[in-house]
């Protein structure tokens, strides 16, 4: 059996260095973002030009909704490299390709994936994902949260907390279990 090759290609390591030069771009804002609290709009625009401008929003989607469809392993060095200097992009990267939006590819109609995808590959929406209760946790077999139909959709009841992107985010995809 041939061993195996965990070199990053030079692709990977193009990716990386570009990911460096988008980052360089905001570090000298990242103790002010700190210090205050808040990112100014315009900053939130600057980076989300950017990231879409050189192909990092969207990176695991599928090209018929417009994204990218890298592998995962592109993700995580996009994120490595942008923990580096400020967690605002990562968010932006999570946002638009991590796991959230991996539920709604796996799980996610048709008429759900071609009205949030698009926006989600242009950065125009983040996706958050509300799983942990304050009773259960992670634990998604004790989850209390009971969505119940309504008139047009679904009726959340429970409680949600450590939700990352809670208020920032305009999509959310919520754990809960039918009644």
């Amino acid at each position: 059996m041939a061993p195996m090759d965990f070199q990053l290609s030079e692709e990977q390591q193009m990716l990386k260095k570009l990911v460096r030069s988008v980052a360089d771009d905001f570090k000298a804002f990242v103790p002010e973002w700190e210090r205050t609290g808040s990112i100014p709009d315009s900053a939130k625009e600057s980076m989300r030009t950017a990231l879409e401008r050189h192909g990092l929003l969207g990176m695991t989607v599928p090209q018929n909704y417009g994204g990218q469809d890298r592998p995962f392993i592109d993700l995580v060095l996009v994120i490595e490299e942008f923990a580096r200097y400020t967690q605002p992009l990562v968010w932006y990267v999570v946002g638009t390709s991590g796991g959230p939006v991996q539920i709604i590819i796996a799980f996610g109609s048709e008429r759900i994936k071609n009205r949030y995808l698009t926006q989600l590959v242009s950065g125009r929406a983040r996706c958050a994902l509300a799983m942990t209760e304050p009773q259960a946790g992670s634990a998604t077999t004790d989850i209390q949260t009971i969505a119940v139909p309504g008139k047009n959709g679904y009726i959340l009841n429970g409680t949600k907390v450590f939700v990352g992107g809670a208020g920032s985010d305009r999509l959310y995809v919520v754990f809960a279990s039918f009644d």
